[in-house]
Parts: structure tokens; sequence; C-alpha cells
């Protein structure tokens, strides 16, 4: 019953979210399927008495001005709720993430009081009043409500500040062609700066069966990634994974066991599970979330090399997909009952500890369509290694040659050009970019544009915690350990052959 309430408390505060972002934002007159959809919502809300009379007459499209008047109100009675909870407190982790809440909607209530201050009752900037005033306002409550350029501190490492972007692919060698593109960026100077401890945020933990190698790293790109490294003078070279969903389900899912598995075993590297030993951190922004991988963290030298795979939400799972995992365990901050979202602890992690370079293994075989994370009977052949110091510029170039021009279609851009404000730094590219063939986009056709549009709800709210959908796991190497239920089963096997998530039929 417990679980059940709090499922029901998040369902309303979702449902009032969006209610008052339409009510407040769309005009009565511009009908449509949301205004509709939100009337009705309100009329359900005051049936049920959820309503307060003075709140109800509030959730109406108003001038600007007035609307920031209204939630000056709305956080200052956040404050008062925070400041008589904490002395209530006796938990040192809840006194401290409760301070932080309440600094939070002190800050918020100071920027709509800036703003109520800056517009007039006609929504006109008021005599005065222009970019440089309120910039100066704003930044002087937190220089985060401001853009990336206007901020005082330095760049976030390379995040977004926009680098040469390599897209090679070679005489149909991998090798030849990370070399090429490793050459082409100048990583080595960047490692022979810090060569202290090198760490490679990998991408093979998603695999689950031999003879479906399309969303694993090919083992023989990190080697030889490691041994450049070591020439370059690393004295330490690590190759990090977390740990996911499916060892909830099936055995032997450790990175080590499946580092194994998967052939990762050279002796150029030292593979970490980055979730054994997180490391303590106070972040700057963000709340819930403190701690983050400590390899990562303590590392001299980051370099995230992500394996291309279909995403439904990220239109192609790349750098910074790849780079929500530095944070925590992905699936911990993946479901409906958590208190954070994946990407955001990401994000929170990438503004304490930036990558300094980025690639990205498109090799065939590479597991393509709406769901190529979790596996593709049908992989894309194309061949092609895309490298740079920055990872924002270089999933900008991938995207670009799947046909996608703005990388803002993927939902973790949008929260880093957000979060970072310099994602549109620009990119000179070269090599041999151009579009890609037979690389089969979430966006192809109807069909795949509906599975990715309801892929992620149903994952994320309706698949108890990834138990419903899983690929065809080798069971002799991953044996199942959660006894699913039939339901569970047949679902299972729906998926399966739907959409392709088992290993090409011989």
């Amino acid at each position: 019953m417990p679980i059940a309430f709090v499922f029901m408390r998040q369902l309303f505060g979702g449902v009032s979210g969006w209610v008052s972002a339409i009510r407040h934002h769309r005009p009565p007159a511009r009908f449509g399927l949301r205004n509709a959809i939100a009337a009705m919502a309100l009329w359900g809300g005051r049936l049920l008495g959820r309503i307060p009379d003075g709140l109800e007459q509030e959730l109406r499209y108003t001038s600007f001005h007035h609307y920031c008047e209204v939630n000056i109100a709305l956080e200052q009675s956040a404050v008062l709720s925070y400041e008589f909870l904490l002395p209530l407190l006796d938990d040192a982790a809840e006194v401290e993430a409760f301070t932080r809440l309440l600094a939070d909607e002190v800050r918020h209530a100071d920027v709509f009081a800036v703003l109520t201050e800056a517009f007039d009752e006609r929504d006109r900037l008021r005599h005065g009043v222009d970019h440089a005033w309120l910039a100066e306002r704003l930044g002087a409550i937190s220089p985060w409500f401001l853009p990336g350029e206007l901020r005082d501190d330095p760049p976030t490492g390379r995040l977004g500040a926009g680098s040469t972007v390599h897209v090679s692919n070679g005489p149909d060698d991998p090798l030849v062609a990370l070399d090429e593109a490793l050459e082409a960026t100048d990583l080595e100077s960047i490692v022979r700066a810090a060569p202290r401890s090198v760490v490679i945020q990998g991408a093979f933990m998603l695999g689950y069966h031999h003879e479906d190698q399309s969303t694993v790293l090919h083992p023989e790109l990190v080697d030889h990634l490691a041994v450049r490294l070591r020439e370059w003078g690393a004295q330490e070279v690590l190759l990090l994974e977390m740990p996911n969903v499916y060892d909830r389900f099936y055995g032997n899912r450790s990175v080590a066991e499946v580092a194994e598995y998967f052939g990762f075993t050279s002796p150029n590297y030292r593979v970490v599970d980055g979730s054994i030993d997180p490391a303590h951190v106070v972040f700057d922004r963000g709340l819930v979330a403190s701690s983050m991988c400590r390899a990562w963290y303590e590392a001299s030298v980051r370099i995230v090399f992500a394996r291309l795979l279909g995403d439904p939400s990220e239109v192609a799972h790349a750098c910074m997909a790849t780079l929500c995992n530095i944070g925590d365990r992905t699936d911990d901050r993946l479901f409906t009952n958590k208190m954070i979202d994946h990407r955001t602890a990401g994000l929170m992690a990438l503004d304490i500890a930036p990558p300094d370079y980025a690639l990205i293994d498109a090799w065939s075989p590479v597991a393509d369509g709406p769901l190529g994370v979790m596996g593709s009977c049908r992989p894309s052949g194309m061949q092609r290694i895309y490298a740079g110091a920055d990872p924002l510029s270089v999933d900008a170039t991938l995207f670009s040659d799947l046909g996608f021009d703005d990388p803002h279609v993927a939902e973790i851009h949008r929260r880093a050009d957000a979060w970072f404000g310099r994602s549109e730094a620009p990119v000179k590219v070269t090599g041999n970019p151009g579009p890609v063939d037979g690389y089969r986009t979430p966006a192809q056709n109807v069909w795949t544009r509906f599975v990715s549009a309801t892929a992620n709800p149903i994952y994320f709210h309706l698949s108890d915690n990834g138990r419903w959908f899983t690929p065809e796991f080798d069971t002799a190497a991953f044996p199942e350990i959660d006894n699913p239920s039939w339901p569970v089963r047949w679902c299972r096997r729906w998926a399966r052959r739907t959409f392709g998530l088992h290993p090409p039929r011989r």
C-alpha cells in the first residue's frame, strides 16, 4: 500500500505539472487536443477536491508578469515547507539533502522576483532593463541561470566547446581506421600532458549473446587503443563499465564475467567495475546523487568509447548516452520509482569530471533500428570510426550523417545544451563524413516512429524495472535467476520475435 500511495502521488504530481504548463502557456483560443485534455484533467481535479479555489483561478493563460507573481508565491510556500521540515529531521544525509532543496527553492523565488521586476503588466521590459541588466541580476543569484557564454567560470573541460571531428572508414580494417582517427584528432598530446591514469568508458554490458556482438565494442579496437595509450606514456589504462538491469534476471553478469565472455581480456588494460568503489562527491548542481565512479573521477585523462546503437529516445546511442552511465548504475536512475533520472545523474557527474576525448565504434555489425540498444538479428553493415575531443561535437557529426542535422533530436543533447549552454560550438569535420547507407534510424517509417514514441514510457513505467523485455540471452553462460512467470516469458518471446532481439538465425 505505501508503494501504491507513492506511485499515485507521483502520478498526481506529473499530471498537475503538465496541466499547469498547458494552461499557463497555451491560449484557450488555440484549440487542440492538449488544451482539451488539460481542461478535462482540471475538471476532474475540481470534482475530486484536489484543487483549491484560489489556485484554480490561477490555472489560466495570463501575462508573463502575472505568471511570475504566481510562481513567487508558490516557491515561497515551498520554502516555508522545507523550513518547517528541517528541524524535524535527525538524519545527517536527509538534513543535507533538504538544505540543498531549500536553497534551490529560494533561488527559484529570487529568479521569478527578478523577472517580475523586469517586465510590466503588459509584458514589456521596464525602463532601464536590458540584456546586461538581466544577466547581472540573474548571475548574482547563480551563474547556472545564465547561458554558457555569459558565465565567468571556465568551460567544463572540452564538453560542448567544439572540436575537430574525424570520420574514418579505413581500407576495410577497423584498426587502420582507428589509427587514422587518433592521429587526425591528436589524442597523443592529450595523453602525454597527463599520463598518470587513463580511463576508457567502454560499452559491452548490453551484450547478451556471443552470436550477436552488434551491441558490444570490438575488443580488438579497445586493445589497439590501449596499446597506443601505453606508447604515449600512460602509466595505467582502465576499461570502465557498469552493471545494468540484466544482472537482476540473469546470472554471471558481473562486469568481470561479461568482459571475459566477450573477450575483453587484454593485458594492456585493466577492467574496472565502476559500481564497486564510488567516490563521495559534493555536486554544484542537481539533487539526490552524492557519489560517482571513483576511477572516472580520479583519472588524469577520460575517454568515452561508445558503441553506436539504435535508441528510441536518443536517435542513436552514442557518446553522450554512454556517458550517462558514469554517475551510477543507469537502472538505479531509470525507472518511474527513482528519485532522479539517469540523464540528470550523468550530467551532474560530467559537471565534476568531464571527458577529454570521445570515440564511436560504428563498425559492422551495428545494432540499428528503434531498439538496437537491446540487440539486432539484422545489424547494419556500416564501417566508420568517429573521433574528437568534444563528445557533443562527435555525436552531432554522427547524427548529421544519419540524416539529423539538429542534435537536439536526442533528449540527452537537449538536456546537455540547457545544462552546459555550449553545445552549439562550431565543428570542423575531416575524413570521410557523409550519409550512411543501410542504417535504419528510429524515424525511418511510421512503424519505427510509433515504436520509438511508445518504447520509453512502456519500458520506464510498465516493464517491472525491465523484467518484461529482455533479448534472447545465451542462457548457458547467463542462466535465468528470476524464475519469470508465464506472462513475462510470453512477453519476452513476443518482443524478441517482433523486434529481432535475438542473434541472427543460421
